[in-house]
């Protein structure tokens, strides 16, 4: 073989192999409101109606997070004695399966929990907002009065209901009739659990509501 055709086959397998070779995928940058509203605002002007629909959902979405965020930081900070644990980290496939569920079926839920350091208490608190299911909840703030396990809890123009479980508390808050947040608690004093979710902290809430 001569020099020239031993190059000409080196030259040769180094094109082909990099069809050979592995490539890595680059994950998606996540996105942005303003870009997803102008895709969406191209899609209606062009009457690409379905598209503009989805862009509008990846938007939604985007927001919600974004409110998610603020919501979580607006949580009270831990009490004496007491611990907040981190957040449960969710992945973006399985934070894009539940996107169309809870917005749909449920609205948005977010939790937030705290431990006792000795481990004999916890409270953990939920947020679920913009649910068609608190409408169904919202009855049993109306019926209040005719359960004498619940005790009623005014936060101005918002509504509050304890009810006592043995030593566990439970204290729920509904926000504008659509929004509720569901405190279940053990190993606090309800003192200590009203200076945490006080009409403060309520107000907070509602703000970005």
């Amino acid at each position: 073989m001569s020099r020239i055709t031993l190059v000409a086959a080196v030259i040769g397998l180094l094109v082909i192999l990099p069809s050979f070779m592995q490539t890595r995928q680059q994950k998606a940058a996540p996105p942005d409101f303003a870009g997803t509203m102008k895709k969406a605002v191209a899609a209606y002007e062009n009457q690409k109606y379905g598209l503009c629909i989805r862009q509008l959902a990846i938007a939604t979405q985007v927001v919600a997070e974004a409110r998610k965020k603020i919501l979580l930081a607006a949580m009270p900070p831990a009490p004496e004695g007491f611990e907040r644990l981190p957040e449960r980290k969710v992945s973006a496939q399985e934070r894009a399966m539940m996107a169309g569920l809870t917005h749909t079926m449920v609205g948005q839920a977010m939790e937030c929990k705290y431990r006792r350091k000795d481990r004999k208490g916890h409270i953990n608190v939920n947020i679920m907002t913009d649910s068609p299911l608190i409408k169904m909840l919202a009855m049993q703030f109306s019926m209040a009065k005719m359960n004498p396990d619940l005790e009623e809890i005014g936060y101005n123009t918002h509504k509050g209901l304890l009810q006592k479980k043995g030593k566990s508390l439970e204290l729920s808050i509904l926000i504008a009739g659509k929004h509720l947040i569901q405190v279940k608690a053990a190993g606090i004093t309800e003192d200590a659990l009203f200076r945490m979710f006080n009409q403060a902290f309520v107000d907070k809430i509602a703000a970005q509501l």
